[in-house]
């Protein structure tokens, strides 16, 4: 065997052997012997790749490549390159791999990785698909391919897929994760919290399982749980802005609200820029009173995002609790919020059908459908409604119900709920329940559906309860109040009669 035989074969015993410093100096004496030798060039790079020096490893590799050899140096090279951010370059490598050799399971996969981290989903599927097919009952592409399958809406195929990855392997935490996180998105919460604890039991230094099952806990309304479970994830990772984010909520959700404002700051020094952690904390320090500096974090909300409709209303009804701001203030920005969110005032056309002895279909959207103060003046109203001349219809956005959520859906003729559903679905099954009058009962208050209106999804629409003020919304026609709420001259800083 030759001098640089016997350096790499040397080399390869101590790579093996996890002694990396000396084969790495082995590696390089025998390039230093035989300067552009394709296999020491290869070693070289695989080892300084493993030591997480992608760009060197990268350098080594490309001459690995220009040298001549196998497939397994494209592969390595596209690694090297993929963990540069070079993604394009490393699915060329790939594909270059699966050109000289199409079942080469490892291209396929790496391949699919690429792919589904660039948004290629369905391009991922299908080389995930073959990299089974070279090498069935891989759980590491089972699990990837059940990324990629929910991501494109495959919900029962994703399922599958993290299922057939367990399988093989019960201690597959990132796939107990992933089957979690996809539970948690079809509304099963008691399975999601069983495989998130299976995560985290299978591995407890997981800080993204122990996040997503502080989430499952808030989604119960278990808060002190879910801080638990978010504190846990911060111990591990600290600069997680997203679980800080999170934390807040939960804070917030206990009235702890000195606590969600530091979170939501801390969230805020990792990621300026966010706008959602900039409206909670306006929610946060409103709530506290520190009116103005709530109105100044909506603001930057909305200076970030300005179709953020939600932090829009905040702002108004922040504005609504500081005497600092005029009624032609509150109005003006009311009107600021129609132009902005509800879009061109077109002329909506109805097939309701006009005829004055059939029965009128009445219709009310609500977040407050459940113990709070809305109710006590909503539940006598719809109980007392005649059956024989109105029917009533409540579009409820209510993510935990009560006992109250459930005598007002005794009462009314219909209940839809739309939590999780967008404006533009809850228009359009209030066009297709062919509601006559739609009466807003939230405004500008907190889980308003003010975009729902914008779409004049009813041909007579109007603002009653549960918010004090103008809603500013040319297709909100009337508004239901008196003398007391609003004394004469109240008409002129109102948009509807």
């Amino acid at each position: 065997m030759s001098a640089v035989g016997l350096k790499l074969s040397f080399g390869l015993r101590l790579h093996q052997a996890g002694q990396l410093d000396d084969a790495e100096q082995c590696y390089r004496e025998a390039l230093r012997l035989a300067p552009g030798h394709g296999d020491a060039l290869y070693l070289l790079g695989a080892l300084v790749l493993q030591a997480d020096r992608p760009g060197e490893a990268a350098e080594h590799l490309t001459g690995a490549v220009a040298a001549g050899g196998g497939v397994d140096r494209l592969v390595r090279l596209g690694v090297a390159l993929a963990r540069l951010g070079r993604v394009e370059e490393a699915a060329a490598r790939y594909r270059e791999a699966i050109g000289r050799d199409p079942g080469y399971a490892e291209a396929h996969y790496n391949l699919a990785v690429v792919l589904s981290g660039a948004g290629d989903h369905a391009g991922a599927v299908t080389h995930y698909r073959y990299t089974l097919a070279a090498r069935s009952g891989a759980a590491d592409a089972e699990n990837g391919l059940g990324v990629a399958l929910k991501a494109l809406g495959r919900i029962d195929e994703a399922r599958a897929a993290f299922e057939r990855a367990i399988a093989p392997r019960p201690d597959f935490a990132e796939a107990h994760n992933n089957l979690g996180n996809l539970l948690r998105d079809i509304g099963d919460g008691a399975a999601a919290l069983a495989a998130f604890e299976r995560a985290v039991a299978i591995r407890p230094d997981y800080p993204e399982a122990h996040s997503n099952l502080g989430n499952v806990h808030q989604d119960r309304a278990d808060f002190a749980l879910a801080v638990a479970a978010f504190d846990k994830a911060l111990a591990l990772k600290p600069d997680f802005p997203e679980v800080l984010f999170n934390k807040g909520n939960a804070l917030n959700e206990q009235a702890l609200l000195s606590d969600a404002a530091g979170c939501y700051r801390q969230a805020l020094a990792l990621d300026p820029d966010n706008a959602d952690i900039h409206n909670n904390l306006g929610n946060a320090l409103a709530a506290g009173r520190a009116l103005a500096e709530g109105e100044a974090s909506y603001r930057r909300a909305l200076a970030l995002e300005p179709t953020f409709a939600t932090a829009h209303s905040n702002l108004i009804y922040a504005m609504n609790l500081n005497p600092a701001h005029r009624a032609a203030d509150i109005f003006a920005e009311a009107r600021r919020w129609n132009d902005c969110h509800a879009g061109p005032a077109a002329v909506a056309r109805h097939g309701n059908e006009p005829d004055p002895d059939r029965v009128l279909r009445v219709g009310y959207v609500s977040p407050d459908m459940r113990a709070h103060s809305v109710s006590y003046f909503f539940e006598p109203l719809i109980a007392a409604h005649d059956r024989d001349a109105v029917e009533t219809l409540c579009y409820a956005e209510v993510p935990r119900a009560d006992a109250v959520t459930a005598r007002l859906r005794g009462h009314a003729g219909s209940w839809r709920d739309t939590v999780g559903m967008s404006d533009a679905d809850v228009a359009r099954c209030v066009r297709e329940d062919r509601v006559d009058i739609l009466v807003d009962l939230a405004g500008h208050t907190a889980g308003g559906r003010l975009g729902v209106f914008a779409l004049r999804p009813a041909p007579v629409q109007i603002a009653w309860l549960g918010y004090p003020n103008t809603t500013g919304l040319d297709a909100i026609g009337y508004r239901l109040t008196d003398a007391i709420a609003d004394p004469p001259g109240a008409e002129a800083i109102h948009s509807e009669t």
